[in-house]
């Protein structure tokens, strides 16, 4: 474990983080009407969405050590 930069905040070794999930599901500069429930939209523009790599615009299962275990496995 090291210190670190994420987007100009400086975080020292041993920083306990939370993921904001909530924000991240409704970030307007990935979803449109991030508000609305769109099932459809997992069909067409984002139908590629990788839910279990390094990209977090949605994380359904949780993420690392603590992630979900019924998700799909890769």
């Amino acid at each position: 474990m090291e210190d670190c930069h994420v987007a100009g905040y400086h975080i020292p070794k041993g920083t306990r983080l939370f993921v904001n999930a909530w924000k991240l599901h409704r970030d307007p500069s990935v979803w449109s009407d991030p508000e609305d429930f769109q099932l459809e939209r997992f069909l067409t523009s984002h139908a590629n969405l990788d839910v279990l790599g390094q990209h977090f615009e949605l994380i359904p299962f949780g993420s690392g050590r603590r992630s979900c275990p019924g998700s799909p496995w890769p």
